[in-house]
Order: C-alpha cells, then structure tokens, then sequence
C-alpha cells in the first residue's frame, strides 16, 4: 500500500500535491556532467503529480532536462513520454552506492496513471483522472451496518456465510481432485527427453566407432603401401651389395694373381755346376 511522506529535500515545504511511495519503472534519457549522453532504466522511489525521485548510476547536474518514460501501473494506458527538469541530486557517500535524482515535470499532471489518485492529485493536459472513491466492499459494508437488519436478516445473512464456505471447500475439493487426475506432462517430457538423449548417445557412439574403423582402415593401407616400399628398397640394396661384393672379390683375386707372378719372377734361375 502507498504511503505519504515528508521529506527533508529543498522546496519539500513548498510541495502542492501529496507524494506517494511508489516503484513505478522510467527510462531516463539526458547528458551526464561530461556532456556524455546517457539511457538507462530504473524506477521511482517517490512520485506526484509535480515530478519524481529516482536511483541513477548516473550524474545528470541539477537544472539540466533529461527525457522521462513512464510506464503506466494501469496496464491497459500505453507509456507516457515527459520532458523534466532535474532539481536536486543527492551524491553517493561510496562508488557502490548510486545517485539520488529528483524531477521537476515540465507540465505537471496524473502522468502515472493511478486510477485512483489522492484527493489533491489532477489530470494531465487531455486526459482524465478518476475521482477518488472508497473501495466497492467498504461502501457496501457501510450500508448494511447502517441498515436496520431484523434478526431474521441476520440469521439469513449467516446461512450464507455458511454456504459460501460449503461451495468453497467442496470447491477446493474438487479442484485439487482434477489436478491430481491429470496425467503429468513434466514426467512424459523428462522420459521423451532421456530417450531423446539416449539416441543422441547412440548415434554419438556409432559416430565415433566409424571414425575408428576408418581411422584403422587408413593406417593399414599406409602400412602396406610402406612395407611394399621398403621391400622394394631392401632388395635394390640386397642387390647393390651383390654387385659389390663381386667386385670386391674380382678385385682381390687380380691382386692375389699379380703377387704370385712377382714372386715368381724374382726366383733365381740355377745352372749346371
């Protein structure tokens, strides 16, 4: 429930309709002290029908005009565009805390869209506002206690009560009765979900497996293309060693034929005594 206060603000005594204590969600769009222009949301912490105060994370100087957009609490009204003008600004005390901005409208009025408002409040330009009224139940309270009600009335007015809260309970009854013979959606989507995640498995699984199996397909078609290739290598060299092994033997059976015929040669020859 929305409560009146006072407050200790520059011009508070000067005040010309009440002030209630209301979040009601705005964005604020003006230029920081920085000549950066600046858009956020946020909300009231009070309201009339003069201006505002709101929570900023944002310095906004005092006099400056920023561009207010309110969204309506009646939810039926479309948001309310109004152009203020910013009159007090309380600083933080640490950087965690944020500022506190107070607005001045341009054109006072019901920018908020209470339907009903206190008794000093007024409509904007072109709109109308409700009259403040007693709610529906107290009016009606009022006049049964004013009425001269016979006893029998009063009997009457208690057998009601009682059936009212006969249809209640059976009421209640009934409805907590469907409720449990419902099926249970949550449980048929959580078993659709596991089978779900159990195909997703499934494939995943078959998936991988492929890859393996190409994978081995692969590297045993290079093995065998490699073996083949160092076979091939092996028997060229198998052959190079041949070819020198028979050379190398040429060789020393020439150089073992050339010895033997110098040590012939240096024999001397012997003649007759």
């Amino acid at each position: 429930m929305s409560e009146s206060h006072r407050s200790n603000e520059p011009g508070a005594e000067k005040r010309r309709s009440t002030r209630l204590a209301k979040s009601v969600p705005i964005k604020i769009t003006g230029t920081d002290a920085l000549g950066q222009t600046f858009q956020e949301s946020t909300a009231t912490v009070m309201i009339d029908c003069y201006g505002c105060k709101y929570q900023s994370k944002h310095y906004a100087p005092k006099d400056s005009t920023v561009r207010v957009e309110i969204r309506r609490l009646d939810a039926t009204r479309s948001s309310k565009v109004v152009q203020a003008r910013v009159v007090w600004v309380q600083r933080p005390k640490t950087y965690r805390e944020v500022y506190h901005v107070a607005l001045a409208f341009e054109v006072p009025g019901n920018v908020w869209g209470i339907p009903w408002p206190p008794s000093d409040w007024f409509a904007c330009a072109g709109e109308e506002v409700a009259v403040a009224e007693p709610p529906v139940e107290e009016s009606v309270a009022a006049v049964i206690a004013s009425s001269p009600l016979t006893e029998t009335g009063r009997g009457l007015s208690a057998q009601l009560a009682v059936a009212d809260e006969v249809v209640l309970d059976c009421t209640v009854e009934m409805m907590t009765a469907l409720e449990k013979s419902k099926p249970r959606p949550r449980a048929a989507s959580e078993s659709t979900q596991e089978s779900q995640l159990a195909e997703m498995r499934k494939a995943a699984g078959l998936a991988a497996a492929e890859a393996v199996a190409e994978q081995i397909a692969a590297m045993r078609e290079w093995i065998e293309e490699n073996t083949v290739r160092v076979s091939a290598a092996l028997e060229e060299t198998r052959r190079e060693l041949q070819a020198l092994r028979e050379v190398l033997n040429a060789q020393s059976a020439k150089q073992g034929r050339g010895q033997s015929t110098k040590r012939r040669s240096k024999v001397p020859m012997s003649g007759p005594e």
